[in-house]
C-alpha cells in the first residue's frame, strides 16, 4: 500500500497480489519460485505505474492480470504449428 494518509493530495494506491506456492495434498504441484516471481511482478508493475501516472491527474486504476493458464496460449500456438507441419507433409507425400 502507497500514497499519503489522511486524505491528502496524493492518491492513496493498493497492489494486491497472490500466488499459490504450496499444495499440502499435492506436492508435485508445489512452485518454490513463484514466491520471488510474486515479488518481482510487484515491484515491476509498481514501478511501472508510478511512471505511467507521474504528473497526471489519474486518481485510480484497476489492473488485473490472470496468469494461471500463462503456457497454454504458447502450448495452442505450438500445437497448431505442428498440424500445419503435419498436413503440408501429408499433402506433400499424397501428390
Amino acid at each position: 500500500m502507497t500514497g499519503a494518509q489522511g486524505g491528502g493530495e496524493e492518491p492513496r494506491r493498493f497492489l494486491i497480489v497472490a500466488v499459490v506456492a504450496d499444495y499440502p495434498k499435492n506436492r508435485d504441484w508445489n512452485r518454490v519460485g513463484l514466491v520471488n516471481a510474486r515479488d518481482r511482478v510487484v515491484e515491476l508493475f509498481t514501478g511501472l505505474t508510478r511512471t505511467m501516472l507521474r504528473g497526471t491527474r489519474v486518481r485510480r486504476v484497476l489492473l488485473m492480470l490472470d496468469a494461471c493458464y500463462v503456457g497454454q496460449g504458447g502450448n495452442q500456438m505450438a500445437a497448431d504449428a505442428l498440424d500445419v507441419l503435419i498436413t503440408s507433409v501429408v499433402d506433400s507425400c499424397r501428390s
